[in-house]
């Protein structure tokens, strides 16, 4: 099961953040902030092969205790570029398989071959190559689309204590109520703030 809070990591690769003036996080920084994640019962990772070397970063240090969420890169016609991708952050990260997966870039769903892309994620899945397929959305919207056209086990949501728009909306009752009902309880959220409910 994962984690309600997730380690966010794009400041590990890029100089990522509104306020942040000192750039990417030093490795001695990264590797206290993951011990301390860790030491707090903190074991969830979310990363992407788009957050500069911060990938590289997680594989030098060692990320095999804790649940690596990493994403897809943009679709852009060849599935194979996509897949490949995949394939790369994991020997990157230095892990045989990941917590999940989550597609990034939600207008890949228009793409002519998302369908193609998803049964190989499926794939990926059947053989223990990742365990959870999901979504990455940025609003109550995209959420309302994927409710009502696909099954999903992951999704990553747009909420914080400022943005409550998928309470407002009526989303997370949405999700509650369809997500629980996959087995095992295999569906999760993870919020921008990195915050499951």
């Amino acid at each position: 099961m994962i984690n309600k809070l997730a380690i966010g990591t794009a400041q590990f690769g890029l100089n990522y953040g509104v306020t942040n003036h000192s750039g990417k996080v030093k490795i001695k920084e990264v590797i206290k902030i993951l011990d301390r994640a860790n030491n707090s019962g903190i074991y969830t990772i979310d990363t992407s092969a788009n957050y500069g070397n911060s990938e590289e970063v997680l594989g030098k240090i060692g990320v095999k205790n804790c649940q690596v969420i990493t994403k897809t890169i943009m679709l852009n016609d060849d599935v194979n570029i996509v897949v490949d991708c995949f394939e790369k952050s994991l020997l990157r990260l230095n892990i045989n398989q990941a917590e999940g997966i989550l597609i990034h870039n939600f207008d890949d769903i228009k793409n002519k071959n998302f369908d193609v892309l998803l049964k190989r994620l499926e794939e990926f899945k059947r053989d223990d190559v990742v365990k959870k397929i999901g979504f990455s959305t940025y609003t109550p919207k995209q959420v309302d689309f994927l409710l009502e056209n696909f099954d999903f086990d992951l999704i990553q949501l747009p909420f914080n204590v400022f943005d409550n728009r998928l309470i407002e909306g009526g989303q997370l009752k949405k999700l509650k109520k369809k997500l629980p009902k996959k087995p095992k309880q295999l569906c999760q959220f993870i919020g921008q703030v990195k915050c499951a409910i």
